[in-house]
């Protein structure tokens, strides 16, 4: 009897351990996954949120995916979506398969049962809307994960593929938005996480979209977007360009027509362009790739979300903004940019650029340096702030920052946190292949940014824990938290002279009677 209790004793035990070590599994809507077990955390790769945008779906919304019978693998990522060769890879060898079949995303999530459903952080990858995955290194979604979210990271159509009009798909019309695909991709892999997200131990009542660059354009464009109404409850845009002008559907047609031409497609025929070979429609993204953005289209957006947001037209939710110290590294990719800016800013120029001409310390700063930080504030550093005001005036809760950090082994080398720079920290990922110089020297900066995204995540507020106070942002205090060398410092009224300056350009802009809506 005794052997036999101490036998049952050691099964339960072995039992227990081989449990603790299986593969974790999921049942969703579409089917069931199996997944994989990493470093305590269930891991879910390449789950298809809508069908294959491919033959007669190209240029198409999103349309369901065919549920699968028996047990799907979810442990390789899906093939990228079509776009740019990158210049700089996001890590040593990255290369990944692409193809028009693309619409995939993924899960991590704490492998151990909670007492109750964990709080969702969806990522949208940056990347001008020609080039990104949810599958880049830096996106790696086990640093947040450990902190009790579950996160995803998706993929959506991009380039011409993904924002694009033309005279025959609009008269091919099957009653859904026209020329915005990857953002309708977006919203379809939003409506699958409120969908399936609890199967993950995930909370489809608290979601939170975050993305950088063109993924805070695409964060802001879905809080401008009636459809996107209820898909998600709290927003995180980081360095998106957001109160721009966005070409109408007119346009959009106009230039879709004239590249159809120079493919030797001179009808109307919808059938016709979506014959064209992947290859053929992706060089001419390689060939203009600023030319591809978010649509006016007045069914997806019927103005662009800086005027929604001027309008208080915007959906309201938590919101937390901001941007980056050296935004105006990215000039290196766009060698027109300063002229473009002289044009929009016309005779109001000098006035703007007077505050640049001397540092904090009364001392002459170089008018072309002037000129690029001027540049950087334009485009990226005064639209958060323009953002956050427009939030803040619709009473929602905001709050604004300014990340400022320098990995320790590239001090002294660069300005500040290059665009792009702070993903490395809200994803606590710089012990991985480093994009900008991270390191694991920066793990204090990492634990920090990271948790105050999390604390956001669960609550709606990015303070608590005994960090560094981060106040909630009003007008006239005109408050950000700065991530600094020294770690996170409060300020107020910071450069104020030269938001004030920025701030009247961009109400006099949308005041203005030619601010095109649809």
């Amino acid at each position: 009897m005794f052997r036999f209790a101490c036998y049952a004793v050691l099964m339960t035990g072995i039992s227990a351990s081989l449990a603790a070590f299986a593969e974790p599994g999921a049942v969703t809507a579409d089917g069931r996954l199996a997944g994989h077990s990493e470093d305590g955390l269930a891991v879910y790769r390449g789950i298809p949120y809508a069908a294959p945008p491919v033959g007669e779906l190209r240029w198409r919304a999103p349309q369901p995916i065919a549920s699968w019978q028996g047990l799907r693998s979810a442990q390789s990522f899906g093939d990228d979506c079509v776009q740019i060769p990158m210049q700089e890879p996001p890590g040593p060898g990255f290369k990944r398969p692409q193809s028009e079949d693309c619409l995939y995303l993924n899960v991590w999530a704490p492998q151990r049962k909670q007492h109750k459903p964990l709080p969702v952080m969806v990522w949208i990858h940056g990347g001008a809307f020609i080039m990104g995955s949810g599958a880049w290194p830096c996106y790696d979604g086990r640093g947040l994960a450990k902190q009790g979210v579950v996160v995803v990271t998706l993929n959506y159509r991009l380039g011409r593929f993904g924002f694009f009009a033309h005279p025959a798909l609009s008269a091919a019309d099957h009653g859904e938005p026209l020329g915005n695909y990857g953002l309708l991709d977006q919203m379809a892999a939003l409506r699958w996480v409120r969908r399936n997200i609890a199967a993950f131990g995930g909370d489809p009542r608290r979601v939170t979209v975050f993305g950088e660059s063109g993924g805070a354009t695409s964060v802001n464009a879905l809080l401008a977007a009636p459809s996107a109404d209820g898909l998600f409850d709290q927003a995180i845009s980081e360095s998106g360009a957001s109160d721009r002008d966005l070409p109408t559907l007119s346009k959009a047609e106009s230039a879709g027509k004239v590249w159809a031409l120079a493919e030797g497609i001179d009808t109307d025929n919808a059938a016709r362009l979506r014959a064209l070979s992947t290859d053929a429609v992706q060089r001419s993204t390689n060939a203009a790739p600023a030319a591809m953005s978010p649509i006016v289209d007045g069914r997806t957006l019927s103005m662009s979300p800086g005027l929604a947001f001027q309008r208080a037209l915007q959906h309201k939710m938590p919101y937390l903004v901001g941007s980056n110290s050296y935004e105006y590294s990215l000039l290196r990719w766009e060698p027109h940019a300063l002229e473009s800016m002289h044009r929009q800013i016309g005779s109001d120029l000098e006035a703007v650029l007077a505050p640049y001409l001397h540092d904090a310390h009364g001392l002459l700063v170089p008018r072309d340096l002037a000129d690029q930080q001027l540049w950087g504030d334009y485009y990226m550093v005064s639209p958060a702030h323009f953002l956050a005001e427009r939030m803040s005036a619709a009473g929602v809760p905001v709050w604004l920052y300014r990340f400022s950090y320098v990995p320790v082994a590239r001090r002294g080398q660069v300005a500040g946190t290059p665009h792009g720079g702070e993903m490395p920290y809200v994803f606590g990922n710089v012990a991985g292949p480093s994009m900008y110089g991270e390191g694991p020297r920066d793990g204090s900066m990492a634990r920090t940014a990271s948790a105050y995204w999390v604390r956001f995540a669960r609550t709606g507020n990015p303070n608590g824990g005994g960090a560094v106070h981060w106040a909630r942002y009003d007008a006239g205090d005109d408050p950000l938290l700065d991530f600094t060398d020294e770690g996170p410092l409060a300020r107020r009224k910071f450069e104020g002279d030269k938001m004030a300056s920025l701030q009247r350009l961009r109400l006099q802009r949308f005041s203005s009677s030619d601010v095109p809506t649809q």
